[in-house]
């Protein structure tokens, strides 16, 4: 019988191919609610778009490492039905990431989550990834869905996995 580190994923002759070297992660378990907007365009939405709901941050171990980031959560209702947008923006205030849902009407619950891979030149100071929300018309509600369909068990999550290069 062979053992496998839970942080390691090797080959089925024991070679290690990648290691796990650190993980953060984020719960979050609040209903938040916005009327803010991500233009329904062509163009990439700006740090000022949207409203700001949460950021993550990671201090790099080695700068040729990689991470991947994921985010997954419930979309509770929109009041008019609309198109119900995420975005991951990196250290620069960059967008580099985004998810949306779209709703027929206000009677839909969902979940929608997106993953990013930003591999090697990440430095090694501290980097805070965040996390913005908004949609094309109406009011957005997202995060713990109270009294809804999953009672008090749904809950969104921001994760930041470093994968040794």
């Amino acid at each position: 019988m062979s053992t496998v580190a839970v942080d390691t994923i090797q080959t089925l002759a024991g070679i290690e191919q990648a290691r796990l070297v650190q993980m953060k992660t984020l719960t979050h378990s609040t209903l938040s609610t916005t009327t803010a907007t991500f233009p329904m365009d062509t163009s990439i939405p700006l740090i000022g778009e949207g409203e700001a709901l949460t950021s993550l941050e990671i201090t790099p171990t080695n700068t040729a490492n990689t991470l991947i980031i994921d985010w997954i959560c419930p979309v509770v209702a929109n009041s008019a039905g609309g198109r119900d947008s995420f975005v991951l923006f990196d250290n620069s205030d960059t967008a580099v990431q985004f998810c949306w849902g779209e709703q027929l009407d206000a009677s839909y619950v969902y979940y929608v989550g997106m993953r990013h891979i930003q591999v090697g030149s990440l430095g090694t100071s501290a980097l805070t990834w965040k996390i913005r929300f908004g949609t094309s018309t109406g009011t957005l509600q997202m995060g713990f869905i109270s009294g809804l369909t999953w009672a008090d068990i749904s809950h969104a999550t921001f994760t930041i996995m470093e994968i040794r290069a």
